[in-house]
């Protein structure tokens, strides 16, 4: 099955994830850079698992899933090589 939101953080929660945007509470919009919200860290990412089976991975654009920690950043997160913004509403 398939199935997208309408806006970028309950999509990218939802595809790192493999879980509904509202199991991990993303159904109001996204996520601000200026708040504590984050993707919920007792959920794994397609990354963690990636790298558990030997992969190496990498992230390149923008992450949009939290960023008030560094627990919460795409390297701390599954990801070996990230290059991009925390948030969104940037120009590339």
């Amino acid at each position: 099955s398939h199935y997208v939101q309408p806006m970028c953080t309950p999509t990218r929660g939802s595809f790192m994830t493999g879980r509904y945007a509202l199991r991990l509470g993303f159904q109001i919009g996204v996520i601000s850079t200026t708040t504590r919200d984050h993707l919920p860290m007792t959920e794994r990412t397609l990354a963690q698992e990636l790298q558990a089976a030997g992969y190496r991975t990498g992230l390149f654009g923008k992450w949009h899933l939290g960023n008030s920690n560094w627990k919460h950043l795409p390297n701390q997160r599954g990801f070996d090589v990230y290059a991009g913004f925390y948030g969104g509403g940037m120009d590339f």
